[in-house]
């Protein structure tokens, strides 16, 4: 689940008047939606690209600033660009990661509560596509989770609907990968673990029985 401090953090920047557009993506979208039950480092908020203009970026930064700073909340920017930026937020027991990115959009975002949410589809091809291109142990969690939603046949072609770069036998490279992550690298029990680790062993004889 969100942490206080994350929750806090996203109800002030999701409240911005220059919030319109932007929506909840990655692990903590899946978190508030109930699909996976795992910590997070950051939260991710994504901007469709018909929806941005020159500024959009930096005007929401410095609103994302401004809120903080109203709130007590020491901040500091890392990264800000047209089209990217990354944002700390930093208590004495905890920091939290923004970041604030214009993304290809290929379905309607959704709300829960007073939260825009990308869509589940959406954020399925966005973690398949994660996974595809840099295999994070998080990564791993979260697909298992959606092919047990969707199953592998609708999560390759939403990742291939999003990113036409995409390709099954290079995701299966990418598979791959997972035995050389750590069982430490997971935020999860070692029996957890061990039951992963068999899922994603199984992978890719599923992927190319649908194939």
């Amino acid at each position: 689940m969100l942490t206080p401090l994350q929750q806090r953090v996203l109800a002030i920047v999701s409240g911005l008047p220059e919030a319109e557009g932007f929506a909840l993506a990655g692990g903590a979208a899946l978190i508030m939606r109930g699909t996976v039950h795992r910590k997070t480092n950051d939260l991710d908020l994504f901007i469709g690209h018909d929806d941005i203009e020159e500024d959009t970026i930096v005007t929401m930064v410095a609103a994302v600033e401004r809120a903080l700073g109203k709130a007590g909340l020491g901040n500091r920017r890392e990264v800000v660009s047209d089209t990217f930026a990354r944002l700390m937020v930093e208590t004495e027991a905890e920091e939290c990661r923004i970041d604030l990115a214009v993304d290809v959009r290929i379905r309607p975002v959704d709300r829960k509560s007073d939260v825009a949410l990308l869509s589940l589809e959406e954020l399925a091809a966005d973690k398949v596509l994660a996974l595809f291109g840099r295999a994070a142990a998080r990564d791993f969690q979260d697909v298992a989770a959606l092919r047990r939603h969707f199953g592998w046949t609708v999560l390759l072609e939403l990742a291939n609907e999003k990113d036409a770069g995409f390709s099954v036998e290079r995701f299966l490279e990418a598979v791959a990968a997972f035995d050389r992550l750590d069982a430490e690298d997971f935020d999860i029990s070692r029996a957890g673990y061990e039951r992963l680790r068999t899922e994603v062993a199984a992978w890719p004889e599923q992927i190319r029985e649908q194939g």
